[in-house]
């Protein structure tokens, strides 16, 4: 079976992106990206410096399948994330003509032009939704950061990203600390060492991800899950 492609989010602004909405955003993509069969494999926060953005733009889009960046709100801090983007890849920020031409014929030219700031070079994937369109340079997507924003976005790349291998997926939502949970979960892991097992804290107690390229392992390791759930 082919490797699972490898993707990671760039949080660029933690001091508009912090806590819940972060934490949001990134388990949103998380959950997309699993149905598509690729790996969600490091979340970095950055601030929103556009020399600071060109570096991890440069490192962590050379080393993974796709790089996601979500880039605040408004204007001036989308701006930021542009011009990060596009100094990682040695280039310049322009108005692009398509996306300019989209804004003439909805009205929005004279009041929305400098959204319409992209990398040079950069492509823009446009979905069925009618939300803004996701400029992609190379293999980087560069997403706005705040809902509900962020979700139509969402909408664009599950109709745009390319399908990965066919992957399986189960999750679980325990109103229980993850504390009280490790015991458990390490004999599961144990138990299913080719199903990816991850437990994340939530406001409504734990939430567990199983993973895996083997559908019935994924049941089984789901299935043991539950029944040690049952007996806690």
């Amino acid at each position: 079976m082919p490797p699972r492609p490898a993707a990671a989010f760039l949080v660029i602004g933690n001091e508009i992106l912090s806590g819940k909405v972060a934490d949001t955003n990134t388990g949103l993509l998380a959950r997309l990206l699993r149905k598509q069969g690729i790996a969600l494999q490091r979340v970095v926060t950055i601030p929103d410096e556009p020399e600071v953005i060109a570096a991890e733009t440069a490192q962590l889009s050379e080393a993974h399948d796709f790089l996601f960046t979500s880039g605040g709100v408004g204007a001036t801090h989308d701006d930021l994330t542009m011009e990060g983007v596009a100094r990682a890849f040695g280039t310049t920020v322009i108005h692009h003509p398509r996306f300019l031409e989209s804004l003439r014929e909805r009205g929005l030219e004279a009041s929305h032009r400098d959204l319409a700031r992209v990398p040079e070079g950069a492509e823009l994937r446009q979905g069925q939704s009618g939300a803004w369109p996701v400029v992609v340079m190379r293999n980087v997507w560069i997403l706005p950061g705040l809902p509900p924003v962020f979700e139509r976005k969402l909408e664009i790349l599950a109709e745009c990203l390319p399908e990965g291998p066919r992957y399986f997926a189960d999750e679980e939502l325990v109103p229980r600390p993850e504390e009280e949970l490790i015991p458990l979960l390490d004999r599961v892991v144990a138990a299913h060492p080719q199903v990816q097992i991850g437990s994340y804290p939530v406001a409504a107690g734990t939430r567990i991800t199983l993973d895996g390229d083997d559908g019935q392992a994924v049941a089984n390791a789901a299935a043991a899950l539950r029944n040690g759930l049952t007996a806690l």
